[in-house]
């Protein structure tokens, strides 16, 4: 699990640092589109980053005997949730990416 999460972390750092190249647009709404995403994945993965942190607290504190097994159970099975549904978007990112390359200029 926490490997998914290393490399979802780098993807995210690396679609973050091509934010920087600059691209010629012919609008200011396809900026505008790229910031929303990048800000939807950097929130999203944040939280899902934030919810596994959680988790583990709660797992030493429950092997310190101050948490009770359905408080780690609970928190085990949000962190599975939230770390599957991100890598459910990272395949989407992916398999869309992989569907742009393939189209015909």
């Amino acid at each position: 699990m926490a490997k998914e999460i290393d490399l979802l972390k780098v993807a995210s750092q690396a679609y973050l640092r091509n934010q920087s190249i600059p691209v010629s647009t012919s609008s200011e709404s396809a900026a505008a589109s790229d910031s929303v995403f990048a800000s939807f994945v950097k929130k999203n993965l944040t939280s899902t980053i934030d919810t596994i942190k959680q988790a583990e607290e709660i797992t030493v504190k429950s092997l310190q005997g101050k948490a009770d097994t359905t408080q780690v159970i609970t928190a085990m099975a949000s962190a599975d949730a939230a770390l599957q549904a991100m890598v459910t978007v990272k395949e989407k990112i992916i398999e869309a990416y992989k569907t742009i390359l393939s189209m015909q200029i």
